[in-house]
Order: C-alpha cells, then sequence, then structure tokens
C-alpha cells in the first residue's frame, strides 16, 4: 500500500504535462515491486501560490511525499525514494527551468488506520492482477 503525493509549482504546467509525470511516477514505483498494483495511487496537487528562492519565474519545485505501510527497510525506502526521483527528474526533463526536488517517505501507523479496498476484487483474474502475483 502506497500513496505518491506530488506537490508541485503551477508554471512547470506551462512546458510539462503533470499528469505524464503522475504517470512516470507510478510506473516508477511500481516497478520497484514494493507495492502491490491495486494498493496504489499516486495523485498530483498543484501550488498556485508558491516563491521558489528569488521568486524569478523559471524556478520551481517537486515535492513528493509517499505514505507506506509499516516493515519495510531504510534500504528498500531509499531505493523507492531514488527510483521515484529519477522517474519525476526523467519527466520533467528539458524545458526552461531550474526545478528543486524532494522526495520523503512517511510511514503509516498500522493501528491507526483502515482500509477498504474493492479494487483487488475488481482486478481478480486480469493480466494486471496476474503480473501483480
Amino acid at each position: 500500500m502506497a500513496h505518491i503525493i506530488i506537490e508541485f509549482s503551477t508554471n512547470l504546467e506551462r512546458e510539462h504535462d503533470i499528469t505524464t509525470l503522475v504517470d512516470d511516477v507510478h510506473r516508477a514505483a511500481l516497478a520497484t515491486e514494493v507495492f502491490p498494483l491495486a494498493g496504489l495511487r499516486t495523485r498530483a496537487h498543484r501550488c498556485e501560490r508558491f516563491r521558489v528562492a528569488t521568486g524569478d519565474e523559471d524556478l520551481a519545485f517537486v515535492a513528493i511525499v509517499i505514505r507506506m505501510g509499516p516493515g519495510r527497510s531504510d534500504e528498500v525506502k531509499m531505493q523507492v525514494i531514488s527510483s521515484v526521483l529519477d522517474a519525476a527528474e526523467s519527466s520533467l526533463s528539458g524545458g526552461g527551468f531550474h526545478i528543486s526536488y524532494s522526495c520523503e517517505v512517511q510511514e503509516i501507523d498500522a493501528a491507526r488506520r483502515e482500509n477498504r479496498n474493492y479494487i483487488r476484487s475488481h482486478l481478480q483474474g486480469s493480466d494486471l492482477q496476474k503480473e501483480e502475483s
């Protein structure tokens, strides 16, 4: 189970497709084989009011938070961070921006959450579900 939240400065939308960024980050997280497909969610939130350093229009940011269930080693967490950051950088390469990237993992307290996931039953029997097994 993982929720990946991408915050980004809206100026990036002038030259980049944020849907592609979400897709690229999602695929990279899935490729780590750390998260099950049915439990992975990736979303982006635009930050319309922001200031980066001097406030110049060519300065931008991407801040990624990966919320995951407990039990993974620090090594695995760092592997996920590196993969996700690499995907974000690759997705937003080119253009006239100087981008500050950050990524962190937040471990979800299993004792204080409840999941009601109806996606797994929907995926049963699909090719995607078979790949996940």
